[in-house]
């Protein structure tokens, strides 16, 4: 039996202005994070559910943020994961579905336990109204109360693994613009530079997207060992695309 995943999140305290530096550790399980102090703007926990009407294991999720000594958004991370197992059978997840991506892949995914990396770009980044959830209500806020610049455009790179009853998902957003990529054309989503179907036609974006790829080799690695093995394989991520 597959059970598609559902998640009904109830905001915990939220350790706003905390700062971490080398690795986050989210219930028993460490991640390790690119250099530099990362600010945790918003913490929760929830219990998943699934779509026959039981509930699985508690998980946490925490976003962190890293800004330049100017207050300019450099990265943010979303760090998600089990903090005990669900003792289920299969996984439904639809994240590793998508293929208008400019980057897709499954890595060592099945159909019931799903795994891959997604590297994407993000059209005005947090901006639009002030969202319904507080999770985050509470990161819209935090950029506005601590007037961080932010780009209209920055890049994703999402992993996500399943195996047994636990899985971890770690999303980092990326501002381009540290590499000198900006854009001044605040265009759709689909008509964006840096969309699968125009990129190509851009060398310096191309080529900022393979350092991108490169950099989440690590990523999926060391998220991996912290799904596995509890901890990460090395004490920190590699720097940010741009800045090595």
């Amino acid at each position: 039996m597959v059970f598609g995943l559902y998640c009904s999140y109830a905001t915990a305290d939220v350790e706003q202005g905390a700062k971490v530096s080398g690795q986050l550790t989210l219930g028993k399980r460490s991640f390790a994070l690119p250099p530099g102090d990362w600010i945790v703007v918003s913490s929760t926990e929830a219990k998943v559910s699934f779509n026959n009407g039981s509930s699985g294991s508690d998980t946490k999720r925490q976003y962190l943020v890293q800004v330049d000594d100017k207050n300019t958004f450099k990265a943010a991370m979303l760090l998600n994961t089990t903090l005990s197992s669900t003792g289920r059978i299969a996984w439904s997840d639809t994240t590793c579905d998508r293929k208008d991506t400019v980057y897709r892949d499954t890595l060592d995914g099945r159909i019931d336990l799903p795994a891959c990396l997604l590297i994407n770009h993000v059209t005005n980044f947090w901006g639009g109204s002030m969202p319904t959830n507080d999770f985050n209500k509470t990161i819209w806020n935090w950029y506005r109360e601590n007037k961080v610049a932010l780009p209209y455009n920055v890049i994703s790179t999402n992993y996500v693994k399943y195996f047994a009853g636990d899985f971890v998902s770690s999303i980092v957003w990326l501002n381009p613009e540290i590499s000198g990529l900006v854009d001044k054309d605040k265009k759709a989503w689909a008509d964006s530079l840096w969309h699968v179907n125009y990129i190509k036609s851009d060398a310096q974006r191309t080529a900022y997207i393979e350092q991108v790829k490169t950099w989440s080799q690590a990523l999926v690695k060391n998220s991996k060992a912290s799904l596995m093995d509890t901890k990460p394989i090395d004490p920190s991520l590699p720097s940010l695309p741009g800045l090595n």
